[in-house]
């Protein structure tokens, strides 16, 4: 079938964005069944032909079955292979690779933990021996676990392995991997707890971990020494959470969410974490140094990140639901984005989940904050559908970019006021494409998606090529994004 060419609705200069030379297509293919929400798949990778998922299922959410399955872009099933119980085999993902699809799994229980690659043609038979990454043996009462990061160019993924036995003393090791999960090299690490995983686009790995009382701990490993730093954050407010954001130019830069004083409107069990203000630490390897640049929110930035009207009266200048939601590294600083999150329950039970308000934050390689950029939103949808609002900034060819689904009722909104809410499947859309550039200019065109929403974020493809998954509650098909 003819592949169906959406036209551009409109184009927006909004929000004080500034238009820079930028061409975007979208390419809608034949509508299917409805696509389900990213909690009951995983996105593989996609070929000239169609998609590799990884597909969840089971009694009722608890998913506890799981395929990898190959569509063509009408929804056809090409092939399909039972991948076991969760309970069984945990898979991490994994790649398509050309002809191969390399999945990234593991294996643990009282005798040990196994991590594997296992390769497979596109006709999802397995292909060659596995690959063992790890392969630590046990007894009944011993621990074992396995973290993972990628870098932003989705080239290099690391693996951490720990093993911590009851007659032994633990050990933990850190690997550097392909995207077809080739070993670049693997090393024993000194034993340090870490909540962060880090991974350059050069591949080094950086391990993080923040103490409750402030005390930030850092190992950085590039396969051939280890280095560990800290420092301390400030005690004149409550740290309400923390994120490495780059490392590079013999610096790390963490962000962290700060509320300056206790207060809420909210019952205490139903407060967020009513933050004030982002700081931006630098730590200087070579000197040891640790600078703080510290951002509160503007009237402006907090009004449009609650989605209030500017210059709406407001008496404080806190988001009540703010949250440190992504960082993405470049050559010479970060963008670090904020938005807000909560769910509301009825009776006990969740009942709406809403993604309100969003700003993008320019952090220099010293730790500078640059700019920063707010755009209204306000999304709601089941908690049990919030995949269809798992948007995600990507990186492209100079800057980065953002595709997400928007009431099409605000598409000429002022940016002065307050937009009107979205309910994805429920209401007809449109699907902002927005570019950002480290300069801070940025660019946004618009396609009609009719009553459909976004799963998850756009799939980078390489060189400017996106795969788009929309779905109504009937209906859904695949996308394709193209930046020129």
């Amino acid at each position: 079938m003819m592949k169906k060419i959406v036209s551009v609705a409109v184009m927006l200069l909004m929000g004080g964005m500034m238009a820079f030379a930028q061409t975007a297509t979208l390419k809608t293919e034949p509508l299917g069944k409805a696509l389900a929400d990213d909690f009951s798949q995983k996105f593989i990778g996609a070929t000239d032909r169609g998609v590799v998922l990884l597909e969840y299922s089971g009694f009722a959410y608890l998913h506890t079955n799981q395929a990898l399955v190959y569509y063509d872009y009408a929804q056809n099933e090409l092939a399909r292979v039972d991948m076991g119980k969760t309970k069984e085999t945990a898979c991490y993902g994994g790649f398509v690779n050309g002809d191969n699809v390399d999945m990234l799994l593991m294996t643990y229980d009282d005798n040990g933990m196994k991590v594997w690659r296992e390769r497979r043609d596109l006709s999802l038979r397995e292909k060659g021996e596995r690959l063992t990454l790890a392969d630590f043996k046990g007894q009944k009462g011993d621990d074992f676990f396995f973290a993972m990061g990628t870098s932003a160019d989705q080239q290099l993924l690391a693996g951490v392995f720990v093993a911590s036995r009851k007659t032994q003393e633990p050990e933990m090791w850190v690997g550097l991997y392909s995207r077809e999960l080739n070993e670049y090299w693997k090393m024993k690490v000194s034993t340090m707890p870490f909540t962060q995983v880090l991974v350059t686009d050069s591949g080094e790995v950086v391990l993080s971990y923040v103490n409750e009382k402030g005390l930030c701990s850092f190992m950085v490993v590039d396969g051939e020494n280890e280095n560990h730093y800290g420092f301390r954050l400030g005690d004149d407010a409550k740290i309400c959470e923390t994120s490495v954001i780059r490392y590079g130019d013999g610096k790390i830069l963490m962000a962290a969410a700060v509320q300056e004083e206790r207060r809420s409107v909210m019952p205490a069990k139903e407060a967020g974490p009513n933050i004030d203000r982002i700081d931006i630490y630098c730590y200087d390897i070579e000197s040891g140094k640790t600078s703080v640049v510290k951002h509160t929110f503007s009237d402006e930035e907090t009004a449009r990140l609650r989605n209030d009207k500017d210059k709406s009266g407001l008496k404080h200048h806190w988001v009540p639901f703010g949250n440190l939601q992504q960082s993405i590294a470049d050559g010479t600083g970060a963008y670090v984005v904020i938005d807000q999150q909560w769910t509301v329950k009825t009776d006990g039970m969740p009942s709406d989940f809403n993604r309100v308000g969003m700003m993008v934050m320019r952090v220099s390689a010293d730790g500078k904050v640059e700019w920063t950029r707010t755009w209204r939103m306000e999304n709601n949808v089941h908690p049990n559908l919030r995949g269809i609002m798992g948007y995600g900034w990507q990186p492209c060819s100079d800057g980065i970019m953002l595709a997400v689904a928007t009431n099409a009722k605000n598409v000429d909104a002022p940016e002065e006021k307050s937009v009107k809410p979205f309910k994805p499947t429920r209401q007809n859309a449109m699907l902002s494409v927005i570019k950002l550039k480290a300069n801070g200019k940025a660019n946004r065109k618009d396609f009609s998606i009719d009553d459909q929403g976004l799963i998850g974020a756009a799939h980078c493809l390489g060189g400017d090529k996106y795969l788009l998954m929309l779905s109504g509650r009937r209906k859904g098909q695949f996308a394709h994004l193209e930046l020129k």
